[in-house]
């Protein structure tokens, strides 16, 4: 339904109705079923869509199944709908009018075939046509025969006395139901909740439902009538008080990369001698892919040239950084013919190349030679600034452009005042490969502060750091708990830890550091305080032992 959304959304407002989420689940069950009903065979007008005689039901019931998912959906009348509420359809057909079953089953093919918006519709049609399903569907909401989750359940039994596995497909309901989803924000973007303590609660609520609540789920059919509004049964009468303080005093911990590089030994063969040699390989991207020349053209500065074929020059920016005049003018001539002079971007294929029948392209760019003929143009050179690019080898001409940072090193002067130093995941295998401290300050005088990486977490603007942390209300720390997402010179991006929102700059789930004093994006107005986070969700003052060890590297030296 995602990328039929919009459509949707335009279509009822251009029909004045009420944008709810049952009426665009009907307009895209409308569209699916090709505007019919699957069970009686009549047609669905768009004047009655929005209407009580046109209703939403499961193909297999809620009450004996628990699935909720848009492939166990249909349209149906009203007229219809309560005769196959509790009754699979061929359970239903078979008992009413078994010489009608054949029809039907033709019918819905039909109308169940997949198209360019529903391209796995035929999954509907073999869920309509099922005749056997489970009978202890509810014993098996508490069980999950997949393999994965077999051979999960048999690790964790090292470790676990009792170890029992389970499907999902009831958890969000049980929480909705439950009035638990209120208590964070459960919504979700881009397929991912947005809080990220919602695990921990849906492994809450798997862990401690039965089957006398299953049972009381699968009475409640939120598409049909008379549905059972009483209030749902919990464990105990405090038992969203309880939940409320628990997922409020949790404390998120984030996965960081500490592995620089990893070895391996080869053994090979080199006629009677059995030789070794070791590989060294970086645990991740030390540049950008393309290599560099640096060059110094005539009547324009010193930069970084590359050269590229003419089919990815897409932008005429691109265009402005060609090093030659002459192929500049000839690549702009070509923009100029085809009015697209203007224009910021354009496709290269249809503006510089003409295609032939045999699917050969034929370049529209040329140069005149020394005689005057016509040179077809396929590549240019190209000039960059680069602001962290470094040499590959120190006897050739190759530069390339840096690309991950590994730490930003916060340290103090002479004059006690805050300093940064950005290093690169490049120079510090650098510094590993040398045997040299990875945290070094550029003075042994100078004092180290702090490290930044990506997922460290920090206390920001916190001022209960006079107690120890481990007697502090976790529910305060919660807030003020901040990880690292992305690093670069002046410019620190923190995230509160339980936030899964990657995109969002609104305070206080997102907090930017642009330097070291005490206005609205300075150190001092948060002063961060690094701390660590169990995976059990213990909290303590991080401990940086690498600042001695970098202050003695740096005084042995």
């Amino acid at each position: 339904m995602a990328k039929n959304r919009d459509r949707f959304i335009k279509k009822i407002g251009l029909l004045s109705e009420n944008l709810t989420q049952l009426n665009l689940l009907k307009m895209e069950l409308w569209e699916e079923c090709k505007e019919t009903c699957p069970f009686t065979g009549e047609s669905i007008p768009l004047a009655l869509l929005f209407t009580d005689k046109i209703k939403v039901v499961y193909i297999q019931p809620w009450s004996m199944s628990l699935n909720d998912s848009a492939l166990n959906k249909t349209l149906c009348y009203e007229s219809f709908s309560e005769k196959i509420d509790s009754k699979f359809p061929y359970q239903y057909f078979n008992e009413q009018d078994p010489d009608q079953w054949e029809v039907v089953l033709e019918r819905v093919k039909k109308l169940f075939s997949n198209t360019l918006n529903y391209p796995a519709n035929h999954k509907k049609y073999r869920r309509f046509a099922k005749r056997y399903h489970q009978r202890k569907y509810i014993n098996n909401q508490l069980d999950d025969p997949n393999f994965i989750s077999r051979e999960v359940a048999c690790f964790l039994t090292k470790v676990c006395f009792k170890v029992s596995i389970s499907s999902d497909y009831t958890t969000d309901h049980l929480i909705r139901e439950l009035s638990l989803d209120k208590l964070i924000d459960s919504s979700k973007e881009k397929f991912k909740y947005k809080d990220h303590r919602n695990y921990a609660l849906k492994s809450y609520i798997s862990a401690i439902r039965s089957i006398n609540g299953l049972e009381q789920l699968a009475k409640r059919n939120k598409y049909a009538y008379g549905e059972d509004d009483s209030p749902f049964p919990i464990p105990h009468s405090e038992f969203r008080n309880e939940v409320k303080y628990f997922v409020n005093n949790i404390l998120i911990s984030h996965k960081k990369s500490g592995r620089l590089y990893s070895t391996r030994r080869i053994d090979y063969k080199e006629k009677n001698n059995i030789l070794s040699q070791r590989c060294f390989s970086p645990r991740g991207t030390l540049h950008r892919e393309s290599v560099y020349g640096k060059r110094t053209p005539p009547n324009l500065e010193t930069a970084y040239h590359i050269r590229k074929p003419l089919e990815s020059i897409r932008t005429l920016g691109q265009v402005q950084k060609i090093v030659d005049e002459k192929v500049r003018n000839a690549v702009i001539k070509v923009l100029e013919k085809a009015n697209l002079s203007n224009e910021h971007t354009f496709v290269p294929s249809q503006v510089f190349f003409k295609t032939k029948a045999n699917g050969q392209k034929i370049t529209k760019v040329f140069l005149p030679n020394k005689n005057g003929d016509p040179v077809p143009v396929k590549k240019v050179r190209i000039r960059e600034f680069l602001n962290s690019a470094v040499k590959l080898k120190n006897d050739i001409d190759q530069y390339v452009n840096l690309r991950n940072n590994h730490h930003v090193l916060i340290y103090k002067n002479q004059e006690k005042q805050l300093k940064e130093e950005v290093v690169s995941f490049w120079e510090v295998i650098k510094r590993k490969k040398a045997g040299a401290s990875l945290y070094q300050v550029p003075n042994s005088e100078y004092e180290i502060h702090t490290t930044l990486h990506i997922n460290d977490l920090f206390l920001m603007s916190f001022n209960g750091l006079d107690q120890p942390l481990e007697e502090q209300p976790k529910d305060i720390l919660v807030q003020h708990l901040y990880r690292v997402q992305k690093l670069s010179s002046n410019f620190y991006e923190f995230r509160q830890a339980f936030n899964n929102q990657l995109d969002s700059t609104d305070f206080p789930n997102y907090i930017r550091i642009n330097n070291f004093g005490s206005r609205k994006t300075g150190w001092l107005t948060y002063n961060p305080t690094k701390v660590e986070v169990s995976p059990i969700g213990d909290i303590t003052l991080a401990e940086e032992k690498y600042i001695l060890k970098t202050q003695k590297s740096n005084f042995m030296k």
